[in-house]
Protein backbone atom coordinates (compact mmCIF):
# COMPACT_ATOMS: atom_id res chain seq x y z
CA UNK A 1 0.00 0.00 0.00
CA UNK A 2 1.17 3.23 -0.97
CA UNK A 3 1.03 6.36 0.92
CA UNK A 4 0.58 9.36 0.00
CA UNK A 5 2.52 12.95 1.12
CA UNK A 6 0.01 16.01 0.90
CA UNK A 7 2.28 18.70 -0.72
CA UNK A 8 1.96 21.86 2.10
CA UNK A 9 0.56 25.11 0.09
CA UNK A 10 3.32 27.52 -0.10
CA UNK A 11 1.74 30.47 2.02
CA UNK A 12 1.45 33.74 -0.14
CA UNK A 13 4.04 35.96 -0.69
CA UNK A 14 2.40 39.38 0.99
CA UNK A 15 4.17 43.14 0.47
CA UNK A 16 8.17 42.75 1.04
CA UNK A 17 9.42 43.45 4.08
CA UNK A 18 12.15 46.42 4.88
CA UNK A 19 15.28 44.59 5.13
CA UNK A 20 16.70 45.42 8.70
CA UNK A 21 19.83 47.51 9.40
CA UNK A 22 22.79 44.53 10.15
CA UNK A 23 24.22 45.74 13.26
CA UNK A 24 28.16 45.67 12.47
CA UNK A 25 30.35 45.43 15.77
CA UNK A 26 32.99 47.35 16.55
CA UNK A 27 36.15 45.48 15.26
CA UNK A 28 37.81 43.86 18.43
CA UNK A 29 41.51 44.95 19.51
CA UNK A 30 43.98 42.43 18.91
CA UNK A 31 44.35 39.76 20.88
CA UNK A 32 47.46 40.10 23.09
CA UNK A 33 49.70 36.79 24.23
CA UNK A 34 48.00 34.39 26.40
CA UNK A 35 50.74 35.37 29.24
CA UNK A 36 49.76 32.87 31.62
CA UNK A 37 50.56 30.00 28.95
CA UNK A 38 53.65 31.84 28.28
CA UNK A 39 54.99 31.86 31.77
CA UNK A 40 53.83 28.64 32.42
CA UNK A 41 55.95 27.00 29.61
CA UNK A 42 58.79 29.69 30.58
CA UNK A 43 62.37 28.69 31.70
CA UNK A 44 63.07 30.38 35.04
CA UNK A 45 66.87 29.90 35.07
CA UNK A 46 67.00 30.35 31.51
CA UNK A 47 65.69 34.00 32.53
CA UNK A 48 68.28 34.28 35.39
CA UNK A 49 71.27 33.54 32.77
CA UNK A 50 69.91 36.64 30.41
CA UNK A 51 69.77 38.68 33.57
CA UNK A 52 73.63 38.96 33.77
CA UNK A 53 73.39 41.68 31.23
CA UNK A 54 71.32 43.60 33.03
CA UNK A 55 73.29 42.87 36.56
CA UNK A 56 75.54 45.71 35.52
CA UNK A 57 72.67 48.20 36.16
CA UNK A 58 70.46 46.30 38.49
CA UNK A 59 70.48 44.18 41.42
CA UNK A 60 68.38 41.06 41.35
CA UNK A 61 68.76 40.56 45.15
CA UNK A 62 66.43 40.99 48.17
CA UNK A 63 69.03 43.61 49.33
CA UNK A 64 67.05 45.89 46.58
CA UNK A 65 70.28 47.96 46.24
CA UNK A 66 69.82 50.84 43.19
CA UNK A 67 72.57 50.61 40.92
CA UNK A 68 72.53 52.58 37.86
CA UNK A 69 68.93 51.56 37.45
CA UNK A 70 66.25 50.51 40.23
CA UNK A 71 66.72 47.17 41.39
CA UNK A 72 64.48 44.27 40.05
CA UNK A 73 63.54 42.21 42.93
CA UNK A 74 59.76 42.28 43.70
CA UNK A 75 59.82 44.25 40.63
CA UNK A 76 56.32 42.54 39.27
CA UNK A 77 53.19 44.24 40.40
CA UNK A 78 55.32 47.47 41.57
CA UNK A 79 53.99 50.75 40.17
CA UNK A 80 56.49 52.04 37.47
CA UNK A 81 58.87 54.14 38.38
CA UNK A 82 57.80 54.62 42.07
CA UNK A 83 60.85 53.44 44.46
CA UNK A 84 62.26 56.42 46.53
CA UNK A 85 66.21 57.23 45.76
CA UNK A 86 66.09 56.31 41.98
CA UNK A 87 67.28 58.47 39.43
CA UNK A 88 64.34 57.84 37.27
CA UNK A 89 64.37 59.30 33.55
CA UNK A 90 61.97 62.02 34.46
CA UNK A 91 59.66 64.51 31.32
CA UNK A 92 57.40 63.51 28.88
CA UNK A 93 58.12 60.29 27.69
CA UNK A 94 59.74 58.92 30.48
CA UNK A 95 58.78 56.24 32.76
CA UNK A 96 58.11 58.69 35.40
CA UNK A 97 54.90 59.64 33.16
CA UNK A 98 53.75 56.05 32.84
CA UNK A 99 50.95 55.29 34.50
CA UNK A 100 50.49 52.08 36.20
CA UNK A 101 52.12 48.67 37.74
CA UNK A 102 54.91 46.55 35.92
CA UNK A 103 52.73 43.58 34.96
CA UNK A 104 53.44 41.20 32.10
CA UNK A 105 52.40 43.20 29.40
CA UNK A 106 54.00 46.54 30.05
CA UNK A 107 56.80 44.65 30.98
CA UNK A 108 57.13 42.37 27.88
CA UNK A 109 56.47 45.77 25.71
CA UNK A 110 59.64 47.45 28.06
CA UNK A 111 62.28 44.66 27.15
CA UNK A 112 61.31 44.02 23.90
CA UNK A 113 61.62 47.86 23.04
CA UNK A 114 62.64 50.40 25.72
CA UNK A 115 62.73 53.67 24.19
CA UNK A 116 59.63 53.20 22.08
CA UNK A 117 57.39 52.30 25.56
CA UNK A 118 59.17 55.33 27.08
CA UNK A 119 61.76 56.94 24.26
CA UNK A 120 63.31 59.48 27.55
CA UNK A 121 64.34 55.92 29.58
CA UNK A 122 67.71 55.83 30.67
CA UNK A 123 67.86 52.23 29.28
CA UNK A 124 71.41 51.44 27.65
CA UNK A 125 70.00 47.96 25.98
CA UNK A 126 68.09 48.35 23.04
CA UNK A 127 65.91 45.67 23.92
CA UNK A 128 64.85 42.09 23.49
CA UNK A 129 63.75 40.80 20.08
CA UNK A 130 63.15 36.81 21.13
CA UNK A 131 59.85 36.89 22.72
CA UNK A 132 60.71 33.74 23.87
CA UNK A 133 63.69 35.67 25.86
CA UNK A 134 61.59 38.21 27.25
CA UNK A 135 59.11 35.61 29.27
CA UNK A 136 62.24 33.68 30.58
CA UNK A 137 63.10 36.95 31.84
CA UNK A 138 59.99 37.99 32.79
CA UNK A 139 59.37 34.95 34.77
CA UNK A 140 62.72 35.05 36.28
CA UNK A 141 61.69 38.78 37.52
CA UNK A 142 58.33 37.52 38.58
CA UNK A 143 59.93 34.94 40.86
CA UNK A 144 61.95 37.11 42.51
CA UNK A 145 59.89 37.66 45.91
CA UNK A 146 59.87 36.88 49.08
CA UNK A 147 56.05 36.10 49.13
CA UNK A 148 54.16 34.48 46.36
CA UNK A 149 54.69 35.79 43.17
CA UNK A 150 52.53 37.91 41.44
CA UNK A 151 49.56 36.79 39.35
CA UNK A 152 50.05 37.27 35.62
CA UNK A 153 47.85 39.06 33.95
Amino acid sequence: AGEQVAAAAAPEAGPAAEPEAAVVAAPAAPAGPDYAALFAAANIEEGKALSVKCAMCHDFTDAKKTLVGPPLYDMFGRDIASLPGVNYSAGPGSLSNVAGEWNADRLDRFLENPKKFAPATFMALPGMNKESERINMMAYIRSLTAGEPKPVE
